[in-house]
């Protein structure tokens, strides 16, 4: 799946493993990579210090954010997380930066049964109680844990998510096949965003995005791999050049992006 994203974005990508978005931005601040897969809502620990080292190159796709709970765990509301086995995400990953601005905003203290693990771990960790999950439906995995019946979405209301998530009503149309079940919810949705560092030359920019979306320019190069360090585990549909332009405005772009997305240039 990591490939085949990777060849959605430039055929000449090669693939780089990261365990979350902490790494992803390590490894672009170390020219490790030349471009990463982040959450819109994360930031590295240099940003929060007031340094901005990446610029999006472009919005990819959306994933939903999610509290799903076992139904044998009765846990009807958000805030009955308190006390329970939830699963958080793994330290460093914009799923746990997610997961600990929900919790914040829940007023839930850090609780000796939250778990540092991913939510795929409910298919086989029994004592689990539940995971917010950051993913998009289009999941296989997602799909499959849903599907099952032995879940249910706990709905996160607007007051309750952090103020960089959307909040979204999810409707039955909207669910995998098989977790119609699940109903009409109320949570929230964030963006996967492709990035790079803010000092990338125009030129690479501009080549992964005419690339990305099959425009050709032969003045451009194509030689040699452009590494891009990915944590998805499912690949995606990438957003549209026409909606990925609305999504820009008055977002960080690197300039070459910027202008990529102008009116005159689609």
């Amino acid at each position: 799946a990591y490939h085949l994203l990777a060849d959605q974005i430039t055929p000449q990508a090669q693939p780089i493993f990261s365990k979350g978005c902490e790494e992803c931005w390590a490894k672009l601040r170390n020219y490790e990579v030349d471009l990463g897969i982040l959450q819109a809502n994360s930031k590295s620990k240099q940003q929060s210090a007031g340094l901005d080292p990446v610029a999006i190159v472009a919005p990819l796709y959306q994933e939903a954010i999610l509290v799903i709970c076992r139904k044998t765990a009765k846990i009807a509301s958000a805030r009955e997380l308190a006390g329970k086995a939830i699963a958080l995400g793994e330290p460093g990953s914009g799923v746990r930066v997610t997961s600990d601005e929900i919790l914040d905003k829940l007023g839930i203290q850090t609780q000796p049964q939250f778990q540092d693990s991913a939510w795929a771990a409910l298919t086989e960790n029994n004592s689990l109680d539940g995971a917010i999950v950051t993913a998009s439906l289009k999941d296989s995995r997602l799909a499959k844990l849903l599907g099952t019946g032995q879940f249910r979405v706990v709905p996160l209301q607007q007051h309750e998510l952090p103020s960089n998530v959307r909040p979204h009503r999810f409707q039955l149309d909207e669910w995998p096949p098989g977790a119609e079940h699940l109903g009409v919810v109320d949570s929230g949705t964030v963006d996967a965003v492709l990035v790079t560092r803010r000092t990338a030359p125009a030129w690479f920019v501009k080549r992964t995005l005419t690339t990305m979306y099959g425009k050709r320019n032969t003045s451009l190069s194509t030689a040699g791999k452009v590494r891009i360090a990915d944590q998805l585990d499912q690949a995606q549909l990438i957003m549209s050049p026409k909606d990925a332009a609305g999504w820009s405005i008055g977002r960080s772009l690197h300039p070459a992006a910027r202008e990529f997305f102008a009116p005159t240039n689609l």
